[in-house]
């Protein structure tokens, strides 16, 4: 005798009232699991990143997988029917640079001789497969 069982102070959750909550609910429900989703691909990412000698604590570096993450995001809710603010943004790089060849964007311009041998040799090498 003398042990008292407390009364729950949370209030229990109720059940939707309305379409318009239920909605809501929905939506609520699909954000979490996506960015649950997301963190958990992007943090193994990040660490195989790291793995594999990538410099991931520059600011550069973060930055851009800031912007990679969210664009996973996304892309994960474009596919339930949630529409992410960026979705406009890679809407239109999409149609920009899918399928078009930007390597020349990217590559330095401190490229060695060495590099440009190496480079222009598996150039070679990609368009002999081709032609296989």
């Amino acid at each position: 005798m003398g042990q008292v069982i407390n009364f729950p102070k949370d209030k229990m959750k109720t059940p939707p009232q309305s379409k318009k909550e239920l909605d809501a609910e929905l939506l609520n429900t699909k954000v979490a699991y996506i960015e649950d989703v997301a963190h958990h691909y992007g943090s193994s990412i990040f660490n195989k990143l790291a793995m594999h000698g990538f410099n991931v604590d520059s600011e550069d570096f973060i930055k851009d997988y800031a912007y990679v993450i969210e664009s996973l995001k996304s892309c994960l809710l474009n596919n339930v029917g949630v529409t992410h603010p960026i979705q406009k943004t890679v809407e239109k790089d999409v149609a920009k640079y899918c399928g078009v060849d930007v390597t020349s964007e990217y590559l330095s311009e401190e490229m060695t001789e060495q590099e440009q041998k190496i480079q222009d040799k598996l150039q070679d090498e990609i368009e002999e497969d081709k032609l296989i």
